[in-house]
């Protein structure tokens, strides 16, 4: 009885605090919309997951504005261009997530930023101090995301600041932030054995707020300037390319400043001058893009030797012209899909395009117009209705358009389709449905038969499964809440046998 009051004066609560703030924005005269229409997803939430333990997570956390107990809410993650369910935060989940919410009732929906905390892990963080040693020409980077104490290949370094980093795949259980606490330098003249000496001290944080501190000595030795000098690559690329349309720093002309293309590989060279000239070689057309190819002419002076080389490299400003929209067409009809034995399937966009064309080429295809959906999840939440979908197609020029197509979810095999055969042998019911406290399974059968009851989540994650047996009765009933912790949301109920599937819904308020 408890918990039935405890439900209901949380949702008297929601309703009143809803209604109160409806009447306060019609007292303004800005009452132009239902306040739970209004989402704005938290774009900066933050949560610690302790290693070995699952936290349920849902709309109310993470909606700063429009959440209300009577709307229902469907929370997804996005992970290299796939939407997941996300019910429940673990140890194991990515540090950083990006997450997707939508309001069931009208689709209104919000994006957000989710940071987990991981602690607690099971081995130890210690990170071990390297024996390299760093001596650089003064051509060579000597950035802190370039060099420093000994990382592990494996790890990924992620820039935040000039002296601020954080290490992902390092801990076993978490993000390890990395900052330089201290830096110093001593410069040599022209007569040194060395250009100037770089002293660096690192701070080390490991998941669980734990310290160590590294030092490093870079020694920086002068460059010796010859004739046979070969500018270096660019980014890897022999001859740097730039799409004009990009945000990039423009030097003379108008064209990508120096910097872009050579000055950051030299710029510890305190005894380094340098310059340069470009020459406009020739505009070529290429189908939908025009190319402006450049010679840049470069003067580097050595001030302690006073001599000097004259290298030279090739630079390409590429400019799409395409202005036209690509044309799609989506497949017709409703397009059946069938979940796997998982309960689940995951849908490419371009699998629902029937025909597509663009007079220089498609680049993509996805579920969003801003392209970073290529992948959708379904489960069995979504089987046995008709959706309605847009697939967009752009092209590498950014132009972009869409058709739709209306898609059903059939359930798998195991979670079968209901036909007359087995609503006429069995029946089987939910009490009451919907529910917000206490829920009962009743089945009805001949005698004799032997089957088993399988209970899912709005996922298609099994819960639990129990056999059936009507050996001397036709009625059988089940406590669901002394067999699973319910929570608010939708699941299924599936009735099998050797001859008969029976497949039905649960709601819970």
């Amino acid at each position: 009885m408890r918990v039935i009051i405890r439900r209901i004066s949380d949702k008297l609560k929601g309703i009143f605090i809803t209604s109160f703030i409806c009447f306060q924005v019609f007292l303004t005269g800005a009452c132009a919309q239902n306040v739970c229409d209004n989402l704005q997803c938290n774009q900066n939430a933050k949560f610690s997951v302790e290693f070995g333990k699952s936290y349920p997570i849902n709309a109310s956390k993470l909606l700063i504005e429009g959440f209300c107990y009577d709307r229902n809410y469907k929370l997804e993650y996005l992970s290299k261009g796939v939407l997941y369910p996300l019910d429940t935060l673990t140890y194991d989940l990515p540090p950083f997530l990006k997450y997707h919410l939508t309001d069931l009732s009208n689709g209104n929906d919000c994006w957000g930023f989710i940071t987990l905390n991981r602690v607690g892990c099971g081995v130890p963080f210690n990170p071990i101090r390297g024996t390299k040693s760093y001596n650089l020409f003064c051509y060579e980077s000597s950035d802190v995301d370039d060099i420093g104490f000994n990382i592990p290949d494996s790890v990924a370094l992620i820039k935040t600041s000039n002296k601020n980093f954080v290490a992902v795949n390092w801990a076993a259980c978490g993000a390890v932030r990395i900052d330089i606490i201290k830096e110093s330098a001593i410069y040599g003249s022209c007569d040194s054995a060395y250009q100037h000496i770089i002293y660096r001290t690192w701070r080390v944080t490991s998941p669980d707020n734990r310290q160590f501190e590294f030092k490093d000595t870079i020694t920086v030795s002068y460059w010796d300037l010859d004739s046979t000098y070969v500018l270096p690559n660019y980014n890897g690329i022999e001859h740097p390319i730039f799409d004009c349309r990009d945000s990039w720093k423009r030097g003379k002309n108008g064209n990508p400043d120096g910097s872009l293309s050579f000055e950051k590989a030299y710029r510890n060279c305190q005894n380094l001058g340098t310059n340069y000239s470009d020459d406009t070689l020739s505009i070529q057309p290429e189908g939908c893009h025009r190319i402006l190819e450049l010679k840049r002419n470069w003067i580097i002076l050595d001030w302690c030797k006073g001599k000097a080389i004259y290298p030279s490299q090739l630079i390409y400003v590429r400019c799409y012209n395409d202005s036209i929209n690509p044309t799609a067409i989506c497949k017709s009809g409703i397009v059946e899909l069938k979940l796997n034995q998982n309960n689940v399937i995951s849908v490419n966009a371009n699998e629902l395009i029937q025909d597509v064309n663009d007079n220089c080429g498609v680049a993509q295809m996805s579920w969003d117009d801003s392209g970073l959906i290529a992948i959708k999840q379904f489960g069995l939440a979504d089987t046995g209705k008709i959706q309605d979908f847009k697939i967009w197609v752009s092209d590498s020029s950014g132009n972009k358009t869409a058709c739709d197509v209306q898609l059903k979810i059939l359930p798998n095999q195991i979670v079968g389709i209901e036909n007359d055969f087995s609503s006429q042998a069995i029946k089987m019911e939910f009490v009451p449905n919907p529910a917000s406290d206490r829920v009962e399974l009743i089945i009805q059968a001949k005698a004799g038969i032997r089957g088993n009851f399988y209970f899912y989540n709005q996922a298609g994650v099994r819960l639990f499964s129990i056999p059936v047996n009507f050996k001397n009765q036709t009625y059988w009933k089940l406590n669901l809440n002394e067999s699973f912790q319910l929570k608010q949301g939708m699941y299924y109920g599936v009735y099998q046998d050797a001859t008969c599937t029976k497949v039905i819904k649960l709601v819970i308020l």
